[in-house]
């Protein structure tokens, strides 16, 4: 209601004495319409007090829930204390439910009251059995330098907790401690106990750790080789040996492994070359480093086409080589002598990792160890597989460090032919590799035949299949020791020869000396033939243009000869294929008994016989008082040239008398045993 006060001219709101819904068609009666002053004292006015007895104030204000502005606390009370902590909870501790490494989990959840981020780490540089144990202190561990506050680590042993280390708390938010270990090399599991006023708490997490032994061995040194009276070879070290020494490692270049606690050890060593790391390893199976090496050569009487893998490069031939064991050393283009005094003479004067080079061992080293000769040499093995090769012969060492298959290392796009000593393989289209060397082996030297200048770079190949080819070694094992091996060989490869059988021997001749021998391999059997180096025992062997013959041995001792007009004129490092040949047997018009090779020989020798017809043939030896000792033969033999060989291997140095027999013939000869 307003009522219009004509006086004044004003409008004022006013108040009925009572209130009535409004009802249609309703009458209601007011006891009186008044006109009031609000709080303010306006008459009229609309001033109110608010419910907190303040005209016209704003009342309790949102947010607050009384007259004096207080707010509710988290429990609902209002003015009340409680409050939310910092990981929102209600009169919280502030710990329980944050997530402070946010991962989704809450503190007590993933931590509980106890020790907790743990990190383990191995204590670098020292000989293991500690560990560092990092971790953050317990919620409870708040106090300082408390004197009943602990913590306490126990290491898992035998299923069974052990105490290593116990120490106060002093409310450090994070804790390195140095825990020592019952083992290295393995896991160690471990607890943290909290011991705090509040209680007990153990750690929730997984702690385990490895302590290692992280100091090298030191490195054995001055690596030496001995050999005794009987040829047995011996090697030998420096070592200032370390507190925690365990054994000695030799590795051999197949990788066979040999153990030692002392500086020495004997070596089984039969074969022409090995080589031989040394480290020690201490009680943690640590081993040492800087590899330090020996490379052994067996060398044969005659030239020995060998490489050096391991060497001090750059050393001079005066610091590597001694003349008492070694005459001769010629490389390609190259050649070094001993000389009357004792020196070296010559344009070779260093050897190369990369080069091969041909070693004639000295007369005295030879005759001081059965004909058999060893030199070594100590250094540090060279791993560069990378070769400037050349447009024809190149003669260079073995580029891998272990036994590899031709056909795994060099491609026929680049190499033609591979020479060994007394061996030699051929590339053949639509057939691949053929011949009597298979594989390369590490210490020995090569002749490469290249249609033109490369770079070669063979690390690559160096690793296929060398498991199976050091396994293999080589498939063709037939040594013949009635020839020597002479630095200047050609090589002879014949496609087939019909009516050959396994077993046969191919001899070559120059004249009527022996110049090489193969067993029959098949087709393109390579046959070598020796030729005069200027070298005692070679004297006789092929010079250049010489056509050498050939002949065929059968299993039976008859002999052909081995015919063909393919057969060229000799000359170093030739590669001659006769594709066609044919055998014509021998036929003598006589007996007579040749002459025995090698004589002296040591343990075998080979006789051989001619026969016109078909006899029965005897071959007995005899002592020099005339006892029978053993009978070589006792058999017809079809007309021709035999060969029977005599094994001495039971019978001690001395002269035997051979006698044959025959259809009335009979002749004698003197047989010398040398062991």
């Amino acid at each position: 209601f307003i009522i219009y006060d004509s006086s004044e001219n004003a409008y004022y709101s006013a108040v009925p004495s009572e209130l009535f819904p409004f009802t249609t068609n309703a009458i209601n009666q007011l006891d009186s319409l008044d006109v009031y002053s609000d709080c303010n004292g306006d008459l009229g006015g609309l001033a109110e007090l608010d419910e907190c007895g303040v005209c016209n104030g704003p009342g309790i204000v949102d947010g607050t829930c009384d007259c004096d502005g207080s707010v509710e606390d988290c429990l609902g009370e209002c003015g009340g204390p409680a409050v939310l902590d910092e990981c929102g909870q209600c009169q919280g501790n502030g710990f329980d439910f944050c997530d402070d490494d946010n991962n989704g989990v809450s503190n007590i959840e993933q931590w509980g009251y106890g020790a907790h981020t743990v990190e383990v780490l191995d204590v670098p540089e020292d000989q293991g059995n500690q560990l560092y144990i990092e971790f953050e202190k317990s919620f409870y561990d708040s106090d300082g330098l408390s004197r009943s506050e602990n913590y306490t680590i126990e290491v898992l042993e035998d299923s069974e907790w052990v105490t290593v280390m116990s120490f106060g708390a002093y409310a450090s938010d994070r804790y390195k401690v140095l825990v020592p270990t019952l083992k290295n090399n393995e896991v160690s599991e471990f607890r943290i106990i909290s011991g705090m006023d509040e209680g007990n708490f153990l750690t929730l997490e997984q702690i385990s750790g490895i302590s290692v032994d992280n100091i090298i061995p030191s490195a054995p040194d001055n690596f030496n080789t001995n050999l005794d009276e009987n040829g047995n070879i011996s090697l030998s070290w420096d070592y200032s040996q370390d507190i925690d020494f365990n054994y000695h490692k030799l590795t051999d270049v197949n990788n066979e492994v040999l153990f030692t606690t002392s500086n020495s050890a004997v070596i089984d060593f039969s074969g022409l070359y090995n080589e031989y790391s040394i480290q020690s390893v201490d009680v943690n199976e640590n081993l040492s480093e800087g590899l330090e090496f020996i490379g052994i050569h067996r060398l044969l009487g005659g030239a020995n086409l060998v490489s050096f893998p391991i060497i001090d490069e750059g050393s001079s031939i005066e610091n590597l080589f001694d003349c008492s064991e070694t005459s001769l050393i010629v490389g390609q283009g190259e050649i070094t002598s001993c000389d009357s005094f004792g020196g070296w003479v010559g344009n070779l004067n260093e050897i190369s990792s990369k080069k091969g080079y041909w070693v004639y061992p000295s007369q005295s080293h030879i005759n001081s160890l059965s004909e058999r000769g060893v030199i070594s040499l100590s250094g540090y093995k060279y791993s560069d597989s990378s070769y400037e090769l050349y447009s024809g012969n190149n003669l260079i060492s073995h580029p891998c460090s272990n036994s590899i298959y031709i056909e795994s290392l060099l491609s026929s796009n680049q190499v033609r032919t591979v020479i060994g000593a007394g061996e030699a393989s051929l590339y053949i289209e639509d057939i691949g590799w053929v011949g009597s060397l298979s594989i390369l082996d590490p210490g020995k030297g090569y002749w490469l035949q290249l249609y033109e200048d490369a770079l070669i770079d063979f690390e690559l190949n160096c690793n296929q299949n060398s498991f199976l080819a050091s396994a293999e070694r080589s498939v063709y094992s037939y040594k013949d020791t009635r020839f020597v091996q002479s630095s200047k060989q050609a090589f002879y490869f014949f496609e087939n020869i019909e009516n050959a059988e396994d077993g046969d021997i191919i001899e070559s001749y120059c004249g009527d000396n022996l110049t090489g021998s193969r067993k029959y391999l098949g087709l393109y059997t390579d046959v070598p033939v020796m030729g005069d180096d200027g070298q005692v025992g070679t004297e006789h062997y092929c010079k250049n243009d010489e056509v050498p013959g050939f002949r065929v041995v059968k299993t039976n001792g008859q002999i052909f000869d081995l015919m063909s007009n393919d057969i060229s004129g000799w000359s170093n490092n030739k590669i001659v294929v006769v594709n066609n040949s044919n055998l014509a047997l021998q036929e003598p018009d006589s007996f007579s008994l040749g002459v025995a090779y090698p004589n002296p020989f040591n343990p075998v020798t080979n006789i051989s016989f001619e026969i016109p017809y078909e006899s029965k043939v005897s071959l007995e030896v005899f002592s020099l008082n005339g006892s029978k000792l053993d009978v070589l033969s006792d058999k017809y033999f079809r007309p021709g040239k035999h060969t029977v060989a005599w094994d001495a291997s039971n019978f001690s140095s001395g002269i035997y008398i051979l006698k044959m027999k025959s259809e009335g013939f009979s002749k004698t000869q003197k047989l010398v045993l040398v062991k």
